[in-house]
């Protein structure tokens, strides 16, 4: 924080001071970033490729970080899953297809007090888009989180079950530790913690990652001080079973 300060500092006094309208002082606004997750299914032709199934996952998977390296990480960059996809079917010759799931991810980072613990605290997390309405089951959480430790047991947080947009801690056996900790609201895309209050970090990291799924995942578009960038990116290869196993047609 103190070196972004001093950066911009450096900026308004070397540059936007200088070329500035009197009485007209540039604002810095620090970037959000909203991460991507791409989840690819793809079917592949075995006779078409040498490539083991490590291999053409691993070659579709950097496929994928490289188109998200030269389009993303600039204001108003836009991702389009129909884009995306055409993208994975040109990696190899094999590939007959794919489907690709994109969810959200946002962090956060836990208020701490001067003496470096975690204080009790509300929370806004805001994501790119719209979020899907809440499903029936816990399986189909619609919120989910990374773990932290809550009451000396791990935990993560999720959407209630029974199609409610409730926000509940539990821990890594699914038990509810925490019955209400807030909400989330779909049209709005935001997730709102009250009370929030978290021992540590599992990961070590200084913030906490907050998955939704969004009502539509078929393109991305960032707000004025967001930026995109990818996620989590996996890949799983299903070799073709509907190959050929005799000539077709009419032979003498």
């Amino acid at each position: 924080a103190a070196q972004t300060a001093a950066t911009e500092q450096l900026i308004k006094t070397n540059l936007t001071d200088p070329l500035s309208v009197i009485g007209v002082e540039a604002e810095f606004v620090q970037p959000t970033f909203q991460y991507i997750n791409v989840n690819t299914s793809f079917r592949y032709n075995v006779s078409a490729t040498n490539l083991t199934l490590e291999g053409i996952n691993s070659k579709v998977k950097n496929t994928i970080e490289t188109y998200f390296a030269n389009n993303t990480g600039k204001f108003n960059d836009v991702i389009r899953k129909s884009r995306l996809q055409s993208v994975v079917d040109a990696a190899d010759a094999s590939v007959l297809g794919n489907d690709i799931d994109l969810t959200m991810t946002s962090r956060f980072v836990p208020v701490k007090n001067t003496a470096g613990s975690f204080i009790r605290s509300a929370y806004t997390i805001n994501f790119l888009s719209t979020i899907a309405a809440p499903q029936m089951t816990a399986a189909e959480s619609i919120i989910t989180s990374s773990r932290f430790v809550y009451n000396s047991k791990v935990c993560t947080l999720r959407n209630a079950p029974l199609h409610s947009t409730k926000i509940q801690i539990i821990d890594i056996n699914s038990n509810v530790i925490v019955d209400n900790v807030g909400s989330y609201d779909p049209t709005t895309g935001t997730v709102s913690l009250t009370g929030f209050l978290p021992e540590s970090i599992v990961s070590g990291q200084d913030f906490i990652s907050v998955n939704a799924i969004p009502r539509d995942d078929s393109v991305f578009k960032p707000l004025r001080n967001t930026l995109i960038t990818i996620g989590s990116n996996t890949a799983n290869g299903i070799p073709d079973a509907d190959q050929a196993l005799s000539v077709v047609g009419v032979t003498n």
